[in-house]
């Protein structure tokens, strides 16, 4: 988990995701898929199941030198698939990226169009109450 944080907070400091406290990470451990590369953790993403039909994608940050090989897209296509095998309808994203979503089939979305249930860590962001994320949601 410590090689999944660095590669968070690497992103978290110049506001391209949320940072995560290690306790976060470690009660959350089996939402996560990484990509290794010579032994080394260079990618991570979650799935985190919201609802019976609802699934959240979230932290998904890429070693700034594995940048641009498709790590993205491939952390993100197994939570994806994941989703469909746990018969999960729709998945979305809060995210500033919302270019890397569409290419993946995400469409933006009002964020009122989400339940309220899935806001419950934004009372704990630093971007709240003020965040820049759009709502992008993808059925599965």
């Amino acid at each position: 988990m410590p090689a999944i944080k660095e590669i968070i907070d690497a992103y978290s400091a110049d506001g391209k995701t949320v940072s995560r406290p290690l306790a976060y990470l470690y009660s959350n451990i089996r939402d996560y898929f990484v990509c290794k590369k010579g032994g080394k953790i260079v990618g991570c993403c979650s799935l985190h199941v919201a609802w019976g039909d609802l699934a959240e994608i979230k932290s998904l940050a890429v070693h700034p030198t594995h940048k641009s090989n498709g790590i993205g897209t491939a952390l993100v296509k197994a939570c994806l698939k994941e989703a469909r095998e746990l018969g999960i309808a729709r998945t979305f994203a809060l995210t500033t990226a919302t270019g890397f979503f569409e290419k993946l089939g995400f469409e933006k979305v009002a964020k009122t169009s989400l339940p309220m249930k899935v806001f419950g860590e934004c009372l704990q962001c630093s971007r709240y109450p003020d965040c820049d994320e759009e709502a992008m949601v993808k059925t599965v």
